[in-house]
């Protein structure tokens, strides 16, 4: 499984990311090429997984990919290895693969 997470990305000239109501951190961005840049999270950079439609979609939930288990945290967790967040978990029905 090819690209099943994308690195949040914004262009290079943003310089505010406004947080949901309640998110408490701060947000950052690292340089990712000339005209983009990704979004961190109290210096930890934002992926999201491909496969989500939209809000409240959580497809990649547990997913293994890149060397580990990818799970949603907590938005105010402190550390990678807080305990994941209680989200719901929806199921994509599509095969996928090449």
């Amino acid at each position: 499984m090819s690209h099943v997470l994308a690195p949040v990305l914004v262009k290079k000239s943003t310089t505010r990311v406004t947080l949901g109501p309640g998110v408490k951190g701060r947000i950052g961005f690292i340089a990712r090429s000339k005209s983009k840049k990704q979004v961190t999270f109290n210096s930890y950079p934002l992926y999201r997984f491909a496969g989500d439609t939209g809000p409240a979609k959580s497809n990649g939930e547990g997913l293994f990919s890149c060397g580990g288990t990818w799970y949603a945290i907590a938005a105010g967790a402190t550390t990678p290895n807080a305990t994941p967040a209680k989200v719901p978990v929806t199921k994509s029905t599509g095969t996928g693969g090449y």
